[in-house]
Protein backbone atom coordinates (compact mmCIF):
# COMPACT_ATOMS: atom_id res chain seq x y z
CA UNK A 1 0.00 0.00 0.00
CA UNK A 2 1.41 3.32 -1.05
CA UNK A 3 1.41 6.68 1.11
CA UNK A 4 -1.82 8.11 -0.96
CA UNK A 5 -4.00 4.62 -0.71
CA UNK A 6 -3.00 5.22 2.99
CA UNK A 7 -3.66 8.47 3.40
CA UNK A 8 -7.10 7.97 0.82
CA UNK A 9 -8.74 4.83 3.90
CA UNK A 10 -7.42 7.67 6.79
CA UNK A 11 -9.27 10.27 5.09
CA UNK A 12 -12.26 8.17 5.16
CA UNK A 13 -11.95 6.81 8.82
CA UNK A 14 -11.81 10.60 9.79
CA UNK A 15 -14.98 11.75 7.91
CA UNK A 16 -17.03 8.69 9.42
CA UNK A 17 -15.78 9.82 12.86
CA UNK A 18 -16.67 13.27 12.45
CA UNK A 19 -20.17 12.13 11.32
CA UNK A 20 -21.01 10.68 15.27
CA UNK A 21 -23.09 12.50 17.41
CA UNK A 22 -23.84 12.45 20.88
CA UNK A 23 -27.41 12.16 22.56
CA UNK A 24 -29.05 15.76 22.84
CA UNK A 25 -28.25 17.35 26.62
CA UNK A 26 -24.45 16.14 26.60
CA UNK A 27 -21.78 18.77 26.79
CA UNK A 28 -18.84 18.79 23.79
CA UNK A 29 -15.73 17.69 25.38
CA UNK A 30 -12.52 19.95 24.38
CA UNK A 31 -11.31 16.55 21.92
CA UNK A 32 -14.96 16.44 20.38
CA UNK A 33 -14.60 20.21 18.94
CA UNK A 34 -11.23 19.07 16.98
CA UNK A 35 -13.74 16.35 15.35
CA UNK A 36 -16.40 18.83 15.48
CA UNK A 37 -14.80 21.52 13.74
CA UNK A 38 -11.79 21.14 12.47
CA UNK A 39 -9.11 23.70 13.38
CA UNK A 40 -11.68 26.08 14.34
CA UNK A 41 -12.67 23.38 16.81
CA UNK A 42 -9.18 22.77 18.11
CA UNK A 43 -8.65 26.70 19.03
CA UNK A 44 -12.20 26.74 20.89
CA UNK A 45 -11.19 23.85 23.12
CA UNK A 46 -7.57 25.66 23.23
CA UNK A 47 -9.79 28.98 24.35
CA UNK A 48 -12.42 27.61 26.79
CA UNK A 49 -9.45 25.82 28.73
CA UNK A 50 -7.25 29.14 29.16
CA UNK A 51 -10.62 30.62 29.75
CA UNK A 52 -11.22 27.87 32.77
CA UNK A 53 -7.55 29.15 34.01
CA UNK A 54 -8.19 32.56 33.82
CA UNK A 55 -11.48 32.05 36.06
CA UNK A 56 -11.36 29.25 37.40
CA UNK A 57 -14.80 30.36 39.58
CA UNK A 58 -16.96 30.10 36.64
CA UNK A 59 -16.43 26.40 36.16
CA UNK A 60 -17.95 23.99 38.53
CA UNK A 61 -18.08 19.87 38.89
CA UNK A 62 -20.44 17.56 37.21
CA UNK A 63 -19.84 15.10 39.90
CA UNK A 64 -20.70 11.36 38.49
CA UNK A 65 -23.31 10.50 41.02
CA UNK A 66 -26.35 8.21 40.75
CA UNK A 67 -29.09 8.62 41.13
CA UNK A 68 -30.38 11.94 40.44
CA UNK A 69 -32.80 13.61 43.03
CA UNK A 70 -34.09 16.17 43.44
CA UNK A 71 -34.95 17.60 47.21
CA UNK A 72 -36.28 20.34 48.75
CA UNK A 73 -39.52 22.60 49.95
CA UNK A 74 -42.59 23.58 48.21
CA UNK A 75 -44.36 27.19 48.91
CA UNK A 76 -45.71 25.70 52.09
CA UNK A 77 -42.42 24.25 53.69
CA UNK A 78 -43.32 20.97 52.96
CA UNK A 79 -39.95 18.77 52.24
CA UNK A 80 -40.30 16.01 49.39
CA UNK A 81 -37.61 13.54 47.68
CA UNK A 82 -38.32 12.67 44.32
CA UNK A 83 -36.48 12.24 40.32
CA UNK A 84 -36.69 14.24 36.93
CA UNK A 85 -39.82 12.30 36.41
CA UNK A 86 -41.84 13.14 39.44
CA UNK A 87 -40.73 16.41 39.31
CA UNK A 88 -41.90 16.53 35.47
CA UNK A 89 -45.22 15.03 36.17
CA UNK A 90 -47.83 17.31 34.79
CA UNK A 91 -50.10 16.57 36.78
CA UNK A 92 -48.19 17.41 39.40
CA UNK A 93 -48.76 14.51 41.79
CA UNK A 94 -44.66 13.50 41.34
CA UNK A 95 -44.43 17.21 43.85
CA UNK A 96 -47.06 15.81 46.00
CA UNK A 97 -44.77 12.91 48.21
CA UNK A 98 -44.78 13.96 51.65
CA UNK A 99 -42.82 10.71 52.91
CA UNK A 100 -41.02 7.56 52.29
CA UNK A 101 -44.08 5.96 52.58
CA UNK A 102 -45.98 8.10 49.59
CA UNK A 103 -42.99 7.65 47.27
CA UNK A 104 -43.67 3.77 47.19
CA UNK A 105 -47.20 4.65 46.87
CA UNK A 106 -46.41 6.61 43.90
CA UNK A 107 -44.17 3.95 42.38
CA UNK A 108 -47.37 1.28 42.90
CA UNK A 109 -50.15 3.77 41.45
CA UNK A 110 -48.15 4.03 38.24
CA UNK A 111 -47.01 0.22 38.05
CA UNK A 112 -43.44 0.21 39.33
CA UNK A 113 -41.50 -1.07 41.39
CA UNK A 114 -37.74 0.17 42.49
CA UNK A 115 -37.28 -2.01 45.08
CA UNK A 116 -33.44 -0.98 45.84
CA UNK A 117 -34.50 2.54 46.07
CA UNK A 118 -36.74 3.03 49.00
CA UNK A 119 -34.44 2.08 51.38
CA UNK A 120 -32.36 4.06 50.10
CA UNK A 121 -34.62 7.20 50.46
CA UNK A 122 -36.12 5.86 53.59
CA UNK A 123 -32.61 6.17 55.01
CA UNK A 124 -31.65 9.83 53.03
CA UNK A 125 -35.27 11.53 54.01
CA UNK A 126 -34.48 12.58 57.72
CA UNK A 127 -31.09 14.50 56.97
CA UNK A 128 -31.91 15.57 54.03
CA UNK A 129 -35.26 17.08 55.42
CA UNK A 130 -32.64 18.35 58.44
CA UNK A 131 -30.16 20.20 56.07
CA UNK A 132 -33.45 21.87 54.11
CA UNK A 133 -34.90 23.51 57.04
CA UNK A 134 -35.23 27.36 56.73
CA UNK A 135 -34.48 27.29 52.81
CA UNK A 136 -36.81 27.36 50.30
CA UNK A 137 -36.83 25.87 46.52
CA UNK A 138 -35.83 22.46 45.58
CA UNK A 139 -31.90 20.90 44.93
CA UNK A 140 -31.11 18.63 42.03
CA UNK A 141 -28.30 16.70 42.95
CA UNK A 142 -26.38 13.35 42.58
CA UNK A 143 -26.21 10.69 45.02
CA UNK A 144 -22.32 10.24 45.83
CA UNK A 145 -22.26 7.32 48.54
CA UNK A 146 -25.21 5.66 50.96
CA UNK A 147 -23.12 4.47 53.37
CA UNK A 148 -20.14 6.12 55.62
CA UNK A 149 -17.05 5.57 53.80
CA UNK A 150 -14.06 3.81 55.27
CA UNK A 151 -10.65 5.32 54.78
CA UNK A 152 -7.97 3.78 52.78
CA UNK A 153 -4.31 5.39 53.28
CA UNK A 154 -5.51 8.41 53.91
CA UNK A 155 -8.21 8.33 51.26
CA UNK A 156 -12.09 7.89 50.61
CA UNK A 157 -12.34 5.50 47.95
CA UNK A 158 -16.07 5.13 46.28
CA UNK A 159 -17.67 4.54 42.95
CA UNK A 160 -21.06 7.08 43.39
CA UNK A 161 -22.12 6.00 39.70
CA UNK A 162 -21.79 1.71 39.16
CA UNK A 163 -20.78 2.11 35.34
CA UNK A 164 -18.81 5.56 36.36
CA UNK A 165 -15.35 6.74 37.33
CA UNK A 166 -13.84 5.38 41.14
CA UNK A 167 -13.27 8.50 42.97
CA UNK A 168 -10.44 9.32 45.10
CA UNK A 169 -10.72 12.10 48.08
CA UNK A 170 -8.05 13.05 50.03
CA UNK A 171 -9.55 12.52 53.56
CA UNK A 172 -7.64 15.20 55.32
CA UNK A 173 -9.16 17.75 52.52
CA UNK A 174 -11.88 19.98 53.18
CA UNK A 175 -14.45 17.58 51.02
CA UNK A 176 -12.99 14.86 52.59
CA UNK A 177 -13.44 16.11 56.16
CA UNK A 178 -17.25 17.52 54.95
CA UNK A 179 -17.62 13.70 53.84
CA UNK A 180 -16.22 11.62 57.21
CA UNK A 181 -18.65 9.94 59.45
CA UNK A 182 -21.48 10.99 57.14
CA UNK A 183 -24.45 8.39 56.05
CA UNK A 184 -24.60 9.63 52.85
CA UNK A 185 -23.50 12.56 50.58
CA UNK A 186 -25.65 14.36 47.46
CA UNK A 187 -24.02 16.39 45.06
CA UNK A 188 -25.67 19.67 44.49
CA UNK A 189 -25.33 21.88 41.06
CA UNK A 190 -28.96 23.77 40.25
CA UNK A 191 -31.90 25.06 42.02
CA UNK A 192 -35.59 24.99 41.47
CA UNK A 193 -37.77 27.35 42.76
CA UNK A 194 -40.74 26.38 45.12
CA UNK A 195 -43.46 27.01 42.35
CA UNK A 196 -41.41 25.28 39.56
CA UNK A 197 -43.15 22.75 37.46
CA UNK A 198 -40.14 21.51 35.30
CA UNK A 199 -36.80 20.52 35.72
CA UNK A 200 -36.14 23.14 32.58
CA UNK A 201 -36.51 26.10 34.95
CA UNK A 202 -33.30 24.95 36.59
CA UNK A 203 -30.82 27.55 37.66
CA UNK A 204 -27.31 27.06 38.59
CA UNK A 205 -25.97 27.09 42.19
CA UNK A 206 -22.50 28.26 40.45
CA UNK A 207 -20.88 25.98 43.02
CA UNK A 208 -22.62 26.80 46.89
CA UNK A 209 -25.26 24.57 48.10
CA UNK A 210 -27.70 27.72 48.27
CA UNK A 211 -29.69 28.09 51.46
CA UNK A 212 -29.13 24.72 52.46
CA UNK A 213 -26.53 23.58 55.70
CA UNK A 214 -24.06 20.82 56.24
CA UNK A 215 -25.92 20.29 60.04
CA UNK A 216 -26.76 16.37 59.13
CA UNK A 217 -25.66 12.95 58.76
CA UNK A 218 -26.03 13.39 55.10
CA UNK A 219 -22.86 15.41 53.31
CA UNK A 220 -24.17 18.35 51.23
CA UNK A 221 -21.07 18.57 48.83
CA UNK A 222 -20.89 21.86 46.96
CA UNK A 223 -19.91 21.69 42.71
CA UNK A 224 -17.26 24.24 43.07
CA UNK A 225 -13.51 24.04 41.62
CA UNK A 226 -11.50 22.62 44.92
CA UNK A 227 -8.21 23.56 43.47
CA UNK A 228 -6.96 26.32 41.34
CA UNK A 229 -6.01 24.82 37.58
CA UNK A 230 -3.45 25.49 35.91
CA UNK A 231 -2.14 25.23 32.24
CA UNK A 232 1.74 25.55 30.15
CA UNK A 233 0.77 26.62 26.88
CA UNK A 234 3.13 26.74 24.21
CA UNK A 235 3.47 29.74 22.41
Amino acid sequence: MNLAESLAILRDKVDKISSLKEDKGHLDHPEDLIFLGGSDGANRALQASIATVKNPKTVTIKWDGYPALIFGRNSRGKFSIMDKHMFNKKDGTGRQVFSPEQFVQYDQARGVNRAGLYSLISELWPGLTKASSGAKGYYWGDLLFSQPLKEQNGLYVFKANPKGITYKVLADSDIGQLMAGKQGGIAVHQYLAPNAMTTDDATTLDGSIGQLKNNSNVAIVPSAMPITPKMNIDT
